[in-house]
């Protein structure tokens, strides 16, 4: 791994890491779904993927999803958060490298799978039908997936 892309992967995951935490302080934007965040720090990946490469970008992926839970003192979301992003970064990467989708319309579908593998977590964990929330979940990573892509777009 060239020295250049390691700097360049370590800045973008420092800022990842900032936007993840101060986006856990903010009160949530959903009173009855306490935990749907807008996944602003996921901008950055988008930006990992288009900048550096895949294996960046699931490295980046994997150390947010462990780093910002530890950091805000909920390392049980570690469990949600984890195989969720692997999935999205996955997801993301084969879209955008197919240059047949856009940035925004990959983040949205990436937003989208990153919902749905975070409720078959909490259906795994808690053992009861959490799948109701399932429209409201496509919904709000649509929209959050469209502002994260938006934001990457103008970044790159």
């Amino acid at each position: 791994m060239p020295s250049k892309k390691i700097s360049v992967a370590a800045l973008l995951l420092s800022v990842a890491l900032i936007i993840g935490v101060i986006e856990s302080l903010v009160p949530p934007i959903i009173p009855f779904l306490p935990y749907v965040r807008i996944g602003l720090s996921n901008a950055v990946i988008i930006v990992v993927i288009i900048l550096l490469n895949y294996k960046y970008a699931i490295m980046v992926s994997v150390i947010k999803s462990v780093l910002v839970p530890l950091f805000v003192g909920n390392p049980v979301m570690i469990l949600y958060s984890l195989p969720a992003s692997l999935f999205a970064a996955a997801l993301g990467s084969i879209l955008l490298y197919s240059k047949k989708i856009s940035i925004p319309s990959s983040s949205i579908l990436s937003a989208i799978v990153h919902n749905l593998v975070q409720l078959c977590v909490a259906a795994l964990m808690t053992n009861s039908l959490v799948f109701g929330y399932a429209p409201y979940f496509v919904i709000i990573g649509g929209v959050s997936g469209l502002l994260t892509g938006v934001i990457a777009y103008i970044i790159i």
